[in-house]
């Protein structure tokens, strides 16, 4: 009975992570429902051009976006008393793209980890677009799993040159 149960719960555990989807484009993860996965949009100008603030995201994101971070999960006790455990490396690379006067930073994530969903898919988004005075900059991705790309962009946006992110790990 007990291997009935670990077995169906390990079951239902694998067919959540298989359920949830990942926008596989910059534009699924701009049309993405606000909540979904915690996908998290804010909008603010900066008063620097459209050219200046990518110039600083394309300076920053080379030499702060390629960063990988490796964890260990552990899982709770299984069948004959084995824990199970996954081994997790997340790899980050920065990528631009423009679409009209439009210009965006993509930050890429890979993680082999990611069943059924295999291969890079767009983590964050920071569209820079020409406003009055400066630059509209919207960012769009998950909530809190996100901060700490989306702290030193929305600094980069108004030209400070804070730490990289991946100086937290």
């Amino acid at each position: 009975m007990r291997r009935l149960i670990a077995l169906s719960l390990t079951a239902l555990g694998l067919s959540a992570c298989v359920a949830t989807t990942f926008p596989e484009t910059t534009q699924e993860l701009r049309d993405m429902p606000r909540g979904a996965l915690a996908v998290k949009s804010e909008e603010f100008m900066v008063a620097r051009s459209v050219g200046a603030v990518m110039n600083t995201f394309q300076t920053r994101g080379a030499a702060c976006l390629h960063f990988d971070i490796s964890s260990t999960m552990y899982g709770g006790t299984m069948v004959g008393g084995m824990r199970s455990s996954v081994n997790m490396q997340d790899v980050y690379r920065p990528r631009f793209e423009s679409s009209g006067s439009t210009r965006t930073l993509v930050v890429q994530h890979y993680n082999r980890a990611n069943i059924g969903n295999p291969g890079w898919y767009p983590r964050f988004v920071a569209d820079v677009t020409p406003a009055a005075g400066g630059s509209k900059v919207t960012l769009y991705g998950p909530g809190l799993q996100s901060e700490f790309i989306r702290e030193p962009i929305r600094a980069w946006a108004r030209g400070d040159t804070r730490p990289c992110p991946a100086e937290k790990y």
